[in-house]
């Protein structure tokens, strides 16, 4: 579903996309921080945020399941500061891999479409 996400976004967008995700697939986790990245203390999951043509993006996601790997859950436009239902679809998707009622695959983000990072 993050596929389809980022597949329909304006090649602007997905050029920003890509440069964030490559500085964080080349950083150590500990430098994992804010603005670009936040834990969401408590809500059981994480997020990449993006900006690009002026406009905030956020990709909801977790780490694993298995170690030095990041599950990406629901990826959307960020229109509200609290996005409680976007977070909400994120801990639903979660939930349903957890119970093997969902499946993932990886998500093709590089423009060489190279395998990388995990997603549902």
């Amino acid at each position: 579903m993050v596929q389809e996400w980022f597949d329909a976004l304006l090649d602007d967008v997905k050029d920003e996309i890509r440069d964030s995700l490559t500085y964080y697939e080349n950083v150590e986790r500990h430098l994992w921080i804010r603005p670009g990245f936040d834990e969401l203390g408590g809500e059981g999951i994480s997020e990449f945020q993006f900006k690009a043509d002026g406009v905030w993006y956020r990709i909801y996601g977790d780490f694993g399941p298995v170690r030095h790997e990041y599950t990406f859950l629901h990826g959307c436009e960020k229109k509200v500061k609290n996005d409680k239902a976007g977070k909400q679809i994120a801990k639903d998707r979660k939930r349903k891999l957890e119970r093997n009622e969902a499946s993932r695959h990886v998500f093709r983000w590089k423009e060489d479409h190279g395998p990388t990072f995990a997603t549902k």
